[in-house]
């Protein structure tokens, strides 16, 4: 006979189905036994994460400007090691104030705290 007439080897679809909703049933069980044993809490169980909110355009930007604003440092503090620092400091300088005063633009409130943060 044909492959496609004879029965599969193992379990039929149906079976499977029906042991995976077995499985998860107990699995319920247990969750909801453990969680009544620790307070209503299953200690077992998966943390929740809270969903991060969505970042709109302007603090997308504000964390763009902010990034580059460390990439320019860190380029600076490159330049001061190998001893050219002299030459791009002014120019550097003046590319790093014109990005804070966007920051403050976009949000003063955050602008500011990141700024205390980069300078202490």
């Amino acid at each position: 006979m044909p492959g496609e007439m004879t029965h599969m080897v193992g379990p039929v679809p149906s079976e499977i189905r029906r042991q995976m909703v077995e499985r998860d049933r107990v699995e319920e069980a247990k969750s909801k036994r453990r969680a009544r044993l620790n307070g209503g809490v299953d200690p077992n169980a998966p943390e929740v994460k809270e969903p991060e909110a969505v970042k709109g355009p302007k603090d997308q930007l504000f964390d763009q400007i902010y990034e580059e604003i460390l990439d320019r440092r860190q380029h600076q503090e490159a330049m001061e090691d190998t001893g050219k620092g002299k030459e791009t400091r002014k120019a550097v300088a003046n590319e790093i104030s014109s990005r804070v005063k966007r920051l403050g633009e976009l949000n003063p409130g955050r602008a500011a705290k990141v700024l205390a943060e980069l300078y202490d």
